[in-house]
């Protein structure tokens, strides 16, 4: 469960069944919450409590925090890659497959991008 409190006075109010426990997150986005969970699913909360969307993850845990662009968020899948996913409705737009494990980022850099293999090397990437 995904507990809630009212504000300013944090009040309990409804909690959310999220179906396992949290593995990932939650992330706070521009609407809502950016959370994956042990049962492999990938699920955005939005401000209001209700689950907007749920998706199998694709390519394993994710790690790091996203980062939103517009109407979308870049997620890094520790074992794979990173993905592009439309906020609205959970669609992966993209994905580039990095070829060797990632623990954080994404962080900007310009048009690029730069992620923290588990070394400590840094890995430079296009953006999805």
């Amino acid at each position: 469960m995904l507990a809630r409190y009212a504000l300013p006075d944090l009040q309990p109010a409804a909690e959310i069944p999220l179906g396992s426990r949290v593995s990932w997150g939650p992330h706070v986005l521009s609407d809502g919450l950016l959370i994956a969970t042990e049962a492999e699913e990938l699920l955005m909360v939005g401000q209001d409590g209700a689950v907007r969307w749920r998706q199998k993850l694709a390519h394993g845990q994710p790690a790091g925090a996203p980062i939103v662009e517009g109407d979308a968020a870049l997620v890094l899948y520790a074992a794979s890659g990173l993905a592009r996913f439309k906020l609205a409705d959970g669609a992966e737009l993209s994905f580039v497959e990095l070829g060797q494990p990632a623990i954080e980022g994404p962080t900007s850099m310009g048009q690029r991008l730069i992620l923290t293999a588990p070394d400590g090397a840094l890995l430079v990437v296009n953006r999805p």
